[in-house]
């Protein structure tokens, strides 16, 4: 996950395991195109907005952020009933060097089948706020331990019944019904 996302930030910070998160202090993304061989990596520097630049070997020109917000801009607030690939064109070199593998590795699924409006929050949370919402945050003893254990142990404390295998059909706010009472 990168370092803007409040919520599974705020998340981990409830359940207790924030600081089993761990990344760079800046954010640098290297990349390899294993069909030609090619490297590049994608930095941004530590202010908000049009500053995340791609740089290829060094004989190559660098991608202007001028053009990577170009290609953002339909999805900073698209919603939620769009995907993608309606939001902005999937192809050509930009997209499939840095828009496509990042969206997949935040959307986990191929990006013109995701859900714009939630590309488009992770755009606004991260790429726009600048290098330090940027940076790769892993964690560090897998995310089973770091996110997933304690919040199905701290749900079972508070009497939860935790069911793995069986479909979700339906999210109650259970704080909504236990007021209404």
């Amino acid at each position: 996950m990168l370092s803007g996302n409040r919520h599974a930030l705020g998340y981990a910070r409830s359940i207790g395991t924030e600081a089993g998160l761990v990344g760079p202090k800046r954010a640098q993304f290297p990349f390899v195109d294993l069909a030609t061989g090619q490297r590049w990596t994608a930095r941004s520097r530590r202010r908000p907005a049009a500053d995340l630049g791609v740089r290829r070997e060094a004989s190559r020109p660098r991608y202007r952020p001028a053009a990577i917000i170009s290609r953002w801009r339909p999805l900073v607030w698209a919603g939620t009933d769009k995907l993608v690939g309606n939001a902005i064109p999937c192809d050509g070199t930009l997209y499939q060097r840095l828009v496509q593998p990042l969206l997949l590795g935040a959307l986990n699924v191929d990006p013109p089948e995701g859900s714009a409006g939630l590309a488009g929050a992770i755009v606004r949370e991260t790429l726009l706020a600048g290098g330090q919402a940027c940076r790769p945050l892993i964690a560090r003893d897998g995310l089973s331990s770091v996110l997933i254990e304690p919040a199905v142990k701290l749900l079972q404390d508070k009497g939860a019944t935790v069911r793995f295998g069986h479909e979700l059909r339906a999210l109650r706010d259970v704080r909504r019904i236990a007021s209404a009472n």
